[in-house]
């Protein structure tokens, strides 16, 4: 499955040692498969990968799912990756299992101030709704992203022709793609990151300094001399009025050197261009 759709796909280094059903382990389980099925589990769980060895949460990370510590689980490794942006990744449990619901809430308590930031975790329970959801990626054409784009990232309003200057004569590159996939996620959770006054809340304030600030931050302004040697290239048409709409704020795909440029710090977000970078020099 892993080759198939092109993922990864982690089990626990304890899996091997686990119970399958009516006091069955694994082991005996993988009797009743077919003997090619049976060498393919058997090398999975024997070899991995597994989560543990490239495990990113440490032991004081306080992370609990309805009531009960989830550290140093797949649980709270996947609620990790998500809320530190490394991965976009869900669960695969088998029943019985106390895990047999999706998704999962998982909540993660941030130093002494308690300060809490929670995510929902996808946890595919069998075989035919996993297939169903990994059958759709990966996207290998620039026209898929323009199509999946919108109802993936609901909270982001984008121009009709956002996607044109990289639709028209840039060659498509998955690493590419799954970068703007990225961008676009963080902004489309950024967005949703504000209270009822319009104040940025946690998970807001770690999005934006995670991601807006520093050398390395994906997002950023472009310099004063861009701004007025391109300012006419870095206006475009408001989405909803028509309206002149100056964006000089941007995402960065290294690869192409492409920029994805948007509306900031007005919300709803909008993205304008998706494209060649247009300041160059």
């Amino acid at each position: 499955m892993a080759q198939q759709f092109k993922r990864e796909f982690h089990c626990s280094e304890l899996l091997w040692a686990s119970k399958v059903k009516n006091g069955l382990g694994v082991q005996e389980a993988l009797r009743l498969l077919a003997i090619d099925d049976r060498r393919l589990v058997m090398t999975w769980v024997s070899k991995g990968p597994f989560w543990e060895t490239e495990r990113r949460h440490g032991g004081d990370d306080y992370l609990e799912c309805g009531g009960d510590l989830v550290t140093d689980t797949a649980v709270g490794e996947a609620a990790y990756r998500i809320l530190n942006d490394l991965d976009e990744c869900g669960l695969v449990s088998f029943s019985p299992s106390k895990w047999c619901e999706s998704p999962i809430n998982v909540t993660w308590k941030l130093g002494e101030d308690a300060r809490c930031l929670c995510v929902e975790i996808t946890n595919w329970t069998d075989p035919e709704t996993m297939e169903a959801e990994l059958v759709s990626e990966p996207i290998t054409l620039w026209h898929e992203l323009r199509s999946v784009a919108p109802t993936r990232f609901p909270n982001l309003r984008f121009s009709d022709d956002c996607f044109n200057p990289l639709c028209e004569g840039v060659p498509f590159a998955r690493s590419s793609a799954d970068r703007i996939l990225k961008l676009l996620r963080i902004l489309d959770r950024y967005s949703q990151s504000f209270d009822s006054r319009g104040k940025r809340t946690p998970e807001g304030d770690r999005l934006y300094q995670n991601h807006f600030v520093g050398d390395s931050a994906w997002f950023s302004d472009s310099s004063d001399r861009e701004k007025r040697k391109f300012r006419q290239q870095l206006t475009f048409s408001h989405p909803i009025t028509g309206k002149p709409l100056f964006c000089p704020w941007h995402g960065k795909i290294p690869h192409h050197v492409l920029r994805l440029h948007f509306s900031w710090p007005e919300m709803p977000i909008h993205v304008v261009y998706v494209g060649p970078k247009i300041t160059k020099r």
